[in-house]
């Protein structure tokens, strides 16, 4: 599961973090002189837009550029507040050309539309020129609760606890047995709600699934037990589609699960490989040659348009499973870690660009991001963000926990354990806590 500009974060005891061309043209102009605004066609326009008729998935980029022989200031502003903006006001020399990152707001899900109005005003002669446009973006999250941190409470016997940072509120789902550790969240079955997956070494089904709001969780498997089993222990799990890792397997097998699938790390004989688990308690392994403690996620890390489950191999290193069941090492210059926690987390879209960053923390405890397709502005694929040293050796996470349209990377602080976090990723790069 690829985290776009928003995700859930899930958090567990002892200091681990767990875990979503076409052009147009203005069309009214006002002018404080004595001359004729008209709007123009596209290729004619005084601002070309791009990116706002074809809908797709969260984040979206609208790219703006000014045709006109003037300098102007533009403002962007969704008209029912269903859209956020990474930046509402952007300023335009003649000729230049910037993007503007949209998103779905946090109270939003599904397929979210909203008039999209832009208003330019001329630096020099004081034309303004509104264009008003009906946009459509995909939510990358199945529920309401887009900013929300999941996490156990370690003074409640392991309690599952979702605290909600906009609105400073913490509610409690329901859970029949004590959570070894808590996955990714998703619409797991079917029911169009974030879902919190989590594991047990309770009772004799490992994996279960809670929503707030609900009055009992649910058993995963709910008919069959998997073979091989998962395996109990505090590792990291996530979430996929089916059709997304069906080309992940060598070209002698066939998939055999459906829909949902909950990828995690396999027990016994398969301790090493990938297992995923259906709803309905179907199984199928991923054959992982160089051993696999835990998974990342899936998502198009290598820009090739088909997606990759990414992985933590037994030797401390970042791996994808990639088309036809090859294995390719990610490089990252270490990961930090300890004997029961990894500095890693899901991969996520940080500078906007469609291809997604894993963030983990390094063997110098600073929150870092590499990528295995394009680099940063700064020329390098793999990046600290922060060189004092300020997390501790365990998961980190991609998040909108200020709701502002922009993901921050969450991490465990090295004062106490505090939740900290890295606001403006790849730009000031500050160290907030929570």
């Amino acid at each position: 599961m690829s985290y776009t500009r928003r995700g859930a974060i899930a958090l567990l005891i002892g200091g681990s973090v767990l875990w979503a061309s076409e052009t147009g043209a203005f069309s009214s102009a006002e002018t404080t002189r004595s001359a004729t605004m008209a709007a123009g066609s596209d290729e004619t326009a005084l601002l070309g837009i791009q990116g706002i008729d074809s809908p797709g998935k969260e984040p979206q980029t609208i790219t703006l550029t000014n045709q006109a022989q003037t300098t102007v200031e533009v403002t962007i502003e969704s008209r029912n507040s269903r859209l956020k903006f990474n930046t509402s006001e952007i300023r335009l020399a003649p000729g230049d050309t910037k993007g503007v990152s949209v998103s779905t707001a946090s109270t939003e899900s599904g397929d979210v539309s909203d008039s999209v109005e832009f208003l330019a005003e001329s630096v020099e002669d004081r034309t303004d020129i509104q264009a008003i446009r009906q946009l459509t973006i995909q939510s990358d999250s199945p529920g309401p609760d887009k900013t929300q941190l999941v996490f156990a409470d370690p003074n409640g016997n392991n309690n599952l606890r979702v605290y909600d940072p906009v609105t400073d509120t913490i509610k409690q789902p329901p859970q029949s047995k004590k959570a070894k550790v808590i996955g990714d969240t998703a619409d797991i079955v079917g029911d169009s709600r974030a879902d919190i997956p989590y594991i047990t070494d309770q009772g004799d089904n490992p994996i279960r699934v809670t929503t707030v709001g609900d009055t009992e969780d649910k058993i995963i498997p709910r008919t069959n037990s998997p073979k091989p089993k998962v395996k109990r222990q505090r590792t990291r799990f996530t979430v996929g589609e089916t059709a997304s890792v069906k080309d992940l397997l060598p070209p002698e097998e066939d998939l055999s699960v459906s829909g949902k699938l909950i990828l995690t790390r396999g027990k016994g004989n398969a301790q090493k490989e990938i297992v995923g688990v259906d709803t309905n308690g179907n199984a199928q392994v991923f054959p992982s040659p160089k051993g696999c403690s835990a998974v990342m996620g899936v998502a198009d890390i290598d820009n090739d348009e088909s997606d990759e489950i990414i992985f933590f191999g037994t030797s401390q290193e970042l791996r994808y499973l990639d088309q036809g069941g090859s294995q390719e090492k990610v490089q990252t210059g270490g990961v930090g870690s300890n004997s029961k926690q990894k500095g890693i987390g899901p991969p996520a879209d940080f500078d906007g660009d469609g291809v997604p960053s894993i963030p983990f923390v390094d063997g110098s405890q600073n929150p870092s991001l590499t990528k295995v397709a394009g680099t940063f502005s700064d020329g390098k694929k793999t990046k600290a963000l922060d060189k004092s040293g300020p997390a501790r050796k365990a998961g980190v996470a991609p998040v909108d926990i200020d709701d502002d349209g922009e993901l921050e990377l969450a991490f465990f602080g090295n004062d106490d354990g505090n939740i900290q976090y890295v606001d403006d990723v790849l730009g000031e790069n500050r160290i907030e806590t929570l």
